[in-house]
């Protein structure tokens, strides 16, 4: 039986988190992947057991947060990437209190080190160096770390991004394969993606678009209003060693995330009802 989140991600406009909830809850979604703009990382153990019944009053599981954002895992001073390093581990503890299992991690712009010259291979290097030690956490956490690959940031390729997960080597690290980045990265073949990907696809984010790009990232879409063929994606992905009963909705950076959100839970529930045939 699959279970549905909404991301938190994509209501970043000052939305209030109760009014977000109230609306997933309503919507039948099963949970929420949780993002900082709207929940607290550093409480407490005590009151992350308050904010994990809080959800569950409502019905809502938290399988999956993305980590805070930034372009440290592959800075070039090392100090600045064992700093990354402990930041993301709190948030891999946080995850764990919450009852989440997959924590996101996302390699940065390649800003500062690519504009000093610093070549591709060796900010490749230097993630897989970030993201292995991170592993050691996560492995005795029992959490997944999901990397996304985006058009403007430094794991922005199939190539690059199946070299970091080669490199690390573990169990533990796998791509999160988002729908719109996959379709824009790969020139609109997102199921060559899949295929490429097998058995190392660890979270999803479910979401349209029409080949183009929006506030330098790939263009999200509400399910439907875009060109993906969402199911034939999520056929090949079952089919491809996708061992999580989550689908995560991503409804970044959309005008009306409230409405797409609407939009893409009604699709994806079709969609499932003809893959369950």
């Amino acid at each position: 039986m699959w279970k549905i989140a909404l991301g938190l991600n994509g209501f970043s406009r000052g939305e209030e988190t109760e009014e977000i909830l109230e609306h997933a809850s309503n919507l039948g979604f099963n949970g929420v992947e949780l993002m900082p703009f709207h929940v607290d990382y550093s409480t407490k153990p005590e009151k992350r057991r308050e904010l994990r019944q809080r959800f569950l009053d409502v019905g809502l599981e938290v399988p999956a947060l993305q980590s805070h954002p930034g372009s440290l895992p592959a800075h070039p001073d090392r100090a600045i990437r064992r700093e990354y390093i402990r930041s993301a581990a709190e948030d891999m503890g946080f995850a764990r209190d919450v009852g989440a299992s997959v924590v996101g991690v996302w390699s940065g712009g390649r800003i500062p080190s690519m504009k000093r010259g610093y070549p591709p291979s060796l900010l490749e290097e230097w993630l897989v160096e970030t993201y292995g030690e991170l592993c050691d956490v996560a492995e005795e956490s029992g959490i997944l770390l999901c990397t996304e690959p985006e058009p403007s940031i430094i794991i922005n390729s199939l190539e690059t991004l199946l070299g970091v997960i080669e490199g690390v080597g573990s169990d533990s690290f796998k791509a999160l394969y988002d729908f719109s980045h996959a379709n824009v990265l790969s020139n609109s073949n997102p199921l060559a993606w899949v295929k490429a990907l097998s058995g190392r696809i660890g979270w999803l984010h479910v979401t349209d678009n029409d080949g183009t790009e929006w506030h330098g990232t790939s263009r999200h879409l509400a399910i439907g209003e875009g060109k993906l063929n969402v199911e034939e994606i999520l056929r090949a992905i079952m089919g491809a060693g996708y061992e999580s009963d989550w689908l995560d909705i991503d409804v970044w950076d959309h005008p009306d995330p409230f409405t797409a959100a609407e939009k893409s839970k009604k699709a994806l529930d079709a969609i499932l009802v003809k893959l369950s045939r």
